[in-house]
């Protein structure tokens, strides 16, 4: 039985590879208008974030997340232990108990 020829899946000449068929797929309509209404949100949210770890007031929980949120756009979430990808990082602790005798 033959196949319709509507129906069947056409195939690129030069790759070989199969061609859409023109149902859904793409992006959706207006997500880059979404996209830059969200990117236009950054600058205020960043600032909260910075104002939540800087708040003495604000629980530990709180603040050490905003840290976090922070540090993972800042310079990406952490690779897995033994990735040997990337530069070490040094931390540097400021303040409290000086626990070295």
């Amino acid at each position: 039985m033959a196949r319709n020829e509507d129906t069947a899946r056409r195939r690129d000449p030069e790759t070989g590879r199969f061609l859409p068929r023109g149902k859904g797929g793409g992006g959706k309509r207006g997500a880059g208008k979404l996209k830059e209404a969200y990117q236009a949100a950054c600058p205020a949210a960043l600032a909260l974030l910075v104002e939540i770890v800087g708040n003495t007031d604000s629980r530990d929980a709180d603040r050490i997340r905003a840290a976090e949120s922070i540090l993972d756009r800042g310079y990406g979430r952490p690779g897995q232990a033994g990735d040997g990808g990337g530069e070490p990082v040094h931390v540097v602790f400021i303040g409290g108990d000086d626990l070295g005798d």
